[in-house]
């Protein structure tokens, strides 16, 4: 039988067409699930521009390069054709990513010159149409996939990766219904987009009567089962669509072990000597690879002794980088701190942008930050393994789960966390990382509520500035109890934060 997942993003480390956190994670998932031999599908677009990048001067460049991988790494199929309303026929031309008995399988729109405009980038259109014509097309490449290529017979589950992947489900028939899920990746409004349903009416001949509805909403009352990705974002959810909540339980996202350890830190594992002396050598060496690469960025590296604190992730408000900024400038003269930062903001994210460039200042003028414009896949493993403190700084109620510290904590890199997602069920203060600031079970608008989320921000970040100089000196003090800790963090996150736990509790594999 075979598993469907159709997402709008899926990264993988030979195809890094992504934006943030949820391409990561399904490639997470192919690739863990790939190795049990599962025929597991995963549905997505062809983005020929792929998303974004920004040079060093912060200026905006496409990933048209990505275009050569695609002909060489990616299996063509044979096209698909279907009817998208007033759009008439439309072609589609599928190409494949195969591990073993599994694939993803990337729709490029050949016809008509419309479908082709709106799909060209991930997550960027000119207009609202845009956007519909896009994942009404996403809907359609899938749902004629599953019925021609895969067979409703043969369909295990569908599971439909957040709202933009769940128009789908006003498409499929009962009996695939009883075996589709929705999984939501957003705790707040902002993840739960509307659409027109004149648009519906007019590219999939859906006719839910007149006006904007929620997408999530309405795939809600479609589906099965919907699930959320932490036990604090279940309860958020619940907040949020009431009427389904018997529908809703919660599988706490997992990173795959194999793509995210550093090689030093394998050799560490491979060898059984759980001591904290042989841990510390191999942060040193996974460190050094760290400290080479930041050679690229800034020729004047400081010593391995160097403190190195990280805040990298995709750059947007909620996720709070003003904590990370006004963490560096407090600490500029300390020269054996080095704060690295980085990420990529969305191109419409004009706060998030205006982070970046922040960002950018504090590496000009500070000898001891450094910015990562171009961060990536292959930046992020080292950073994420070399460092030794990674900042995770969300406002609470706002990040649905985060992997990025369960990355870091696989590796024995131990984190300072806000509590919120999943770092609440993960972490634990002074054993193998720690938290800091409220844990919030209400939704709080950090654009309109600015007074209220002003007073949070500020006790949170002095909570996190008082963590952050114990931890300092712990550091430099008493090394060894600096790296028992982060030994616990390797030793608890392998387990907590292994995705195959996560693939077990969705149905997909059995251990």
């Amino acid at each position: 039988m075979t598993i469907v997942s159709i997402t709008p993003e899926v990264a993988l480390d030979e195809f890094p067409v992504f934006a943030g956190g949820l391409g990561i994670l399904e490639g997470d998932k192919f690739y863990s699930i790939s190795k049990k031999c599962k025929d597991y599908i995963v549905l997505t677009l062809l983005y020929k521009n792929g998303y974004v990048e920004y040079n060093k001067n912060l200026n905006l460049t496409h990933q048209e390069y990505l275009r050569d991988f695609m002909y060489k790494l990616l299996v063509p199929e044979e096209e698909l054709s279907f009817d998208m309303g007033i759009l008439g026929k439309v072609l589609a031309k599928p190409y494949a990513f195969r591990k073993y008995t599994s694939k993803v399988v990337f729709f490029r729109p050949i016809s008509p010159e419309r479908v082709v405009k709106a799909s060209e980038q991930l997550y960027i259109e000119e207009s609202p149409e845009d956007f519909a014509i896009k994942y009404s097309f996403l809907a359609k490449a899938s749902l004629t996939y599953i019925f021609e290529r895969i067979g409703v017979e043969n369909i295990e589950y569908i599971d439909l990766q957040e709202a933009l992947s769940s128009i789908i489900s006003l498409l499929l028939p009962s009996e695939l219904l009883k075996k589709t899920r929705l999984i939501i990746h957003t705790p707040g409004p902002w993840g739960h987009p509307y659409i027109s349903t004149q648009y519906l009416k007019n590219y999939l001949n859906v006719d839910l009567g007149a006006g904007d509805i929620m997408i999530t909403k309405v795939a809600l009352d479609k589906v099965s089962k919907a699930f959320t990705v932490s036990a604090k974002h279940q309860e958020l959810t619940v907040n949020l669509f009431r009427e389904s909540r018997e529908k809703l339980s919660h599988v706490t996202n997992g990173v795959e072990l194999d793509r995210w350890t550093h090689p030093e830190i394998l050799k560490f594992l491979s060898k059984g000597q759980f001591n904290v002396e042989e841990f510390r050598k191999a942060h040193e060496r996974a460190k050094r690879d760290l400290l080479n690469l930041l050679k690229e960025y800034k020729g004047n590296i400081p010593s391995e002794e160097t403190f190195v604190v990280s805040w990298v992730r995709r750059v947007t408000p909620y996720k709070r980088p003003y904590f990370a900024v006004r963490l560096a400038e407090e600490f500029k003269e300390f020269n054996n701190i080095l704060f690295i930062l980085g990420g990529k903001a969305h191109p419409k994210d004009g706060m998030g942008v205006d982070w970046m460039r922040k960002f950018k200042e504090l590496s000009d003028k500070y000898n001891n930050v450094i910015f990562i414009h171009d961060y990536d896949i292959v930046r992020a493993k080292l950073i994420l393994a070399g460092s030794d403190l990674l900042l995770f700084t969300p406002f609470s109620g706002w990040e649905a789960c985060g992997t990025s510290y369960m990355k870091a904590g696989i590796n024995g890199v131990p984190s300072l966390a806000s509590r919120d997602g999943g770092a609440i069920e993960m972490i634990v203060s002074w054993e193998n990382g720690w938290l800091f600031g409220k844990d919030l079970r209400e939704f709080i608008n950090l654009f309109t509520d600015i007074d209220r989320v002003r007073k949070i921000d500020e006790e949170d970040y002095q909570e996190m500035r008082s963590l952050f100089i114990e931890i300092y000196k712990l550091y430099t003090d008493n090394k060894e109890k600096f790296y028992e800790i982060g030994l616990n963090a390797l030793k608890t996150f392998r387990r907590k934060a292994d995705i195959s736990r996560a693939l077990e509790e969705y149905g997909y594999i059995k251990r």
